[in-house]
C-alpha cells in the first residue's frame, strides 16, 4: 500500500502552512521555522517553484548552528515531500510514495541499497515500475551543502531525463537557479 496521501498532506503543509483550528487559532510551533523567509506564494507545484525551496533550505543551510532541533525532522518532511510531490506531477510514469518496508515488499531488489534500519533519509521514496528516488534524502543534502546540492538541480534533471527536453534549456535553467542562489548568498 503506497503512502501518498501522508506525502501529499507534508508536501501541502510546507506550501500553505499550519490550517487554524476549529477556533480560528494557529499553532505557530507546528509551522517552519523562520517561515518568514520562505515565500509560500511562490509555491504552486511547479519545477520552477524549487528554486523557492532551495532558497529556503540554503537560508537554514547558513544558520544551520542555530536552526532548532524541533523543527528540523519537520522542515525535512515537508521539504522532501513537497519536491517529492513536484517530481511526481512532472514524471510521465505513475510514482508512489512508500515507506522503507513496503518499498522492499513491493521492489525486494532495493532492498540492499537501503540501511537495515528505516531513517529519516528514507521515510518516504517515491517508486514506480523501474525507478526509485530519494527526495526527503535530497532535501536534507540540500539542508547541509547549500548550493552545491539543490532540489531545482534534482527537478531539471529528472525533468529532462523523462521528457528529453533539450539539455541547453535544463542547463540554463540550472545556471539562472545558481546565480539567484548566490545573489542570495551575497
Amino acid at each position: 500500500m503506497n503512502n501518498n496521501e501522508n506525502f501529499e498532506s507534508f508536501a501541502y503543509l510546507l506550501a500553505n502552512g499550519v490550517e487554524p483550528d476549529e477556533f480560528g487559532n494557529v499553532d505557530e510551533s507546528d509551522d517552519l521555522w523562520m517561515v518568514d523567509r520562505l515565500d509560500r506564494s511562490k509555491l504552486d507545484g511547479s519545477l520552477i517553484s524549487l528554486k523557492t525551496l532551495d532558497a529556503y533550505l540554503y537560508f537554514i543551510n547558513q544558520n544551520l548552528e542555530v536552526w532548532p532541533s524541533e523543527y528540523q525532522v519537520r522542515t525535512i518532511l515537508r521539504s522532501g515531500a513537497y519536491l517529492g510531490e513536484v517530481l511526481r506531477k512532472i514524471a510521465p510514469t505513475n510514482y508512489n510514495w512508500y515507506d522503507r518496508d513496503s518499498g522492499i515488499k513491493r521492489r525486494p531488489d532495493i532492498e540492499d541499497m537501503l540501511p537495515s534500519e528505516p531513517t529519516l533519509e528514507i521515510a518516504g521514496i517515491l517508486m514506480d515500475e523501474d525507478g526509485i528516488l530519494f527526495p526527503i534524502a535530497k532535501a536534507l543534502r540540500t539542508i547541509q551543502s547549500g548550493l552545491e546540492n539543490t532540489t531545482f538541480e534534482l527537478g531539471a534533471n529528472f525533468y529532462g531525463g523523462v521528457n528529453d527536453v533539450l539539455e541547453e534549456t535544463i542547463e540554463e535553467m540550472i545556471e539562472s537557479h545558481n546565480a539567484d542562489l548566490k545573489t542570495l548568498k551575497g
